[in-house]
């Protein structure tokens, strides 16, 4: 990881503005929840971008036309939060856990790729000493979190 301070609103439009392009095409609207103040964190921003993109994508993915994924960055004191919340079609919760290990899918809901982007996403965040998980149900849409903490030491 290249570690060095990251405004965590800065890379959160970052990933919005790059798949905005796609969700434009599929007819689904973006929203960003940010702190009025930029939040910034000690970590590697290209990375975390990655993962919120990933994230993102999968929503794009699993989203009708017509809906919607906000992204949402929190301030936890010590650590930041991200989520990423979308309307799309939900997965049955005992996935939850097992689609960020590799090259797993949810049953009868394959949308092509390889299955790695969410097992990519855990490891960038498990580097950053953080935690990434997914809660949904089946018809009602998916969130999925990380967090890290905010004071990982710089590179020297």
């Amino acid at each position: 990881l290249n570690i060095s301070k990251t405004n965590v609103n800065f890379i959160i439009s970052n990933a919005l503005e790059a798949l905005g392009g796609t969700a434009m095409k599929k007819n689904i609207r973006l929203e960003k929840v940010v702190p009025e103040k930029s939040v910034t964190v000690n970590a590697d921003g290209e990375m975390l971008q990655r993962v919120i993109i990933n994230l993102m994508g999968n929503s794009l993915n699993y989203t009708p036309r017509g809906g919607t994924i906000t992204v949402t960055g929190r301030d936890l004191g010590d650590r930041i939060q991200v989520e990423v919340a979308d309307t799309g079609i939900g997965m049955p919760p005992e996935y939850c856990s097992k689609i960020f290990d590799k090259f797993q899918q949810v049953k009868g809901q394959s949308k092509g790729g390889t299955g790695l982007g969410l097992t990519i996403s855990k490891e960038v965040v498990l580097a950053h000493e953080g935690k990434i998980w997914a809660e949904s149900e089946v018809g009602k849409g998916s969130r999925f979190f990380f967090e890290i903490p905010k004071g990982l030491k710089p590179e020297e």
